[in-house]
């Protein structure tokens, strides 16, 4: 859900210039963004639950400036943008995250059979 232009805020304004930029709508630079962050972060940690958790907290945090930069500029809370936002931003870095998940648990199940195996 697309939100009006955001009076007077930095944060609201970098927001508009990097979608004006880019020419992404919303929708798309959360999921693009969030995907990025979670890759990135999974490289750092390689844990992607971890990696998963830093996302969700950031989205939050990004939800929680944006509802300040509502309320500054006179906007009532739209607390369905915000869902949707963070639907968008998670849609992508769940299954993946989950996916990792089992992926490690598994390697790590043929690790420990192989290294019993030798005795």
């Amino acid at each position: 859900m697309a939100r009006p232009a955001k009076g007077g805020k930095m944060y609201g304004e970098i927001k508009e210039i990097v979608r004006s930029a880019t020419g992404i709508g919303p929708e798309g630079l959360h999921v693009i963004l969030a995907s990025l962050a979670f890759l990135v972060l999974f490289a750092l940690f390689r844990r992607p639950l971890v990696a998963l958790g830093v996302v969700a907290l950031l989205q939050v945090v990004n939800e929680v400036l944006d509802g300040l930069d509502d309320r500054a500029a006179g906007l009532p809370t739209d607390g369905a943008g915000m869902l949707s936002d963070t639907l968008w931003s998670l849609i992508v870095p769940v299954p993946l995250a989950l996916a990792m998940h089992l992926y490690q648990q598994h390697r790590r199940k043929m690790r420990r059979r192989r290294h019993y195996r030798r005795w």
